[in-house]
């Protein structure tokens, strides 16, 4: 696994970041995309955009607009964010969990590279 990630891992960030983009610009720009690019921008976004409100089917429970997804977007990797940066210096100061402490760590770095274009 190290291995690969080192070896394709930038190339992999690369078209990563590039679907996250690609599959914004319907919304972005506000242009009627021919219907082909369309499907297609929506089946990458879906894969490659962490959409953590539409997800959750709030409408429901509660009701929400714009100001409510927006609080959503904003907090839930914020909190999820301070759980892995405790867990990381919690398990840091073990010496039994170093590589545990350290995958945390390379995860929420991830995390934050994935939020990054959304």
């Amino acid at each position: 696994y190290n291995t690969f990630m080192k070896a394709k891992g930038p190339i992999l960030k690369v078209l990563l970041s590039y679907y996250q983009l690609v599959s914004m610009l319907p919304f972005v720009l506000d242009l009627k995309f021919p219907p082909i690019f369309t499907s297609l921008t929506d089946v990458f976004g879906f894969i490659v955009n962490l959409n953590f409100v539409s997800l959750m089917p709030l409408g429901c429970i509660m009701q929400s607009d714009f100001h409510h997804q927006m609080m959503g977007y904003t907090l839930i990797p914020l909190v999820l964010g301070g759980i892995m940066i405790l867990a990381y210096n919690v398990l840091k100061r073990k010496d039994s969990t170093v590589g545990l402490s350290n995958e945390i760590f390379a995860l929420f770095l991830f995390m934050t590279f994935l939020i990054l274009p959304t």
